[in-house]
């Protein structure tokens, strides 16, 4: 189930997800590596499971039936005007500046991330868990 979150979150984001509350001991330099080898084989297991994950969704059409919904409910919500407004007044603001596709794009992104409805991150959350257990991936 928690690898549904990953797919959306992203890898760093989500060893609190783990189910991981009690304090890990104190490290002694042998469970460093220990360590640092689970972490490497986490982020290699997960990465390989996005991936399965993508390619199914890709294959089975679902991947463009989820954009298509995610696409309208930012548009029902009022998102895509807000960023849109937001990009216009950082062009106005920044005018005299020859801002490059590339500058525009760091400016906007997190503050498009950030602001997503919740409402729309979790129905799009849960098509995509449901796909999964579905697909049994």
């Amino acid at each position: 189930p928690n690898y549904v979150l990953l797919l959306l979150t992203g890898l760093p984001a989500v060893a609190h997800l783990r189910g991981v509350s009690a304090p890990l001991p104190p490290c002694t330099p042998a469970s460093d590596f220990q360590a640092d080898m689970d972490e490497e084989e986490r982020k290699a297991r997960d990465q390989q499971l996005r991936s399965s994950i993508h390619t199914k969704l890709i294959e089975s059409g679902e991947y463009d039936r989820l954009k298509e919904m995610l696409k309208q409910k930012l548009v029902d919500s009022g998102w895509r005007e807000d960023l849109k407004s937001y990009t216009m007044d950082l062009i106005r603001t920044k005018g005299d500046e020859q801002l490059t596709v590339e500058q525009l794009t760091q400016e906007i992104t997190p503050r498009g991330r950030a602001t997503v409805p919740d409402e729309v991150k979790a129905e799009l959350l849960l098509r995509i868990r449901r796909f999964v257990e579905e697909q049994a991936v």
